[in-house]
């Protein structure tokens, strides 16, 4: 739109306050019914330390770059 010439057009459907905008965790989802908080964990498995086997083994360890902060 921008690129058309439409600047305000483009500002106004960005900054439109009609639809959308933020939830809460304890507010719900309009498509099920469900607390926010509910459907995100639903949709986001719990964190798990992987076994040994699934990482490679090195028979010389490889440089490593160091760590520089400043």
């Amino acid at each position: 739109m921008v690129h058309d010439g439409k600047l305000h057009t483009a500002v106004w459907m960005v900054t439109d306050r009609n639809g959308g905008g933020l939830y809460c965790p304890t507010d719900l989802n309009p498509k099920t019914g469900e607390p926010v908080i509910d459907v995100l964990r639903s949709k986001h498995p719990e964190a798990r330390i992987p076994e040994a086997d699934h990482f490679d083994e090195y028979q010389d360890e490889p440089n490593d770059v160091g760590i520089f902060c400043f």
